[in-house]
């Protein structure tokens, strides 16, 4: 894991503008990143090994929960699969809380 790490910049509120009484810690935020090395289906969504299981069911759950879908399909496909990929409308960097 590759970690980078950073202090709250100096345009935060000051602590007292966000309700804290006295001197508050400095707050640190700290991103991991993972290499996955292949994606699979799973009961559960964990990451082990370098492997990504991922719970299809619960996430297409979670994405029909959002009334702007209209319709959710989801695919997994891994680099070098013959496949097609069409209308990708945004791409992001998934995060998680680190338990």
């Amino acid at each position: 894991m590759h970690a980078v790490e950073g202090t709250i910049p100096s345009t935060a509120p000051e602590p007292a503008m966000l309700g804290v009484k006295g001197d508050a810690p400095d707050m640190r935020l700290e991103l991991l990143w993972s290499d996955v090395t292949a994606v699979t289906p799973g009961a559960a969504t964990r990451l082990a090994g370098g492997v990504l299981a991922i719970d299809l069911e619960a996430l297409q759950g979670l994405l029909e929960a959002d009334p702007r879908l209209e319709r959710v399909r989801i695919d997994l496909a891994s680099p070098g699969e013959s496949c097609r990929i069409g209308r990708v409308f945004d791409v992001f960097a998934p995060r998680a809380k680190d338990e």
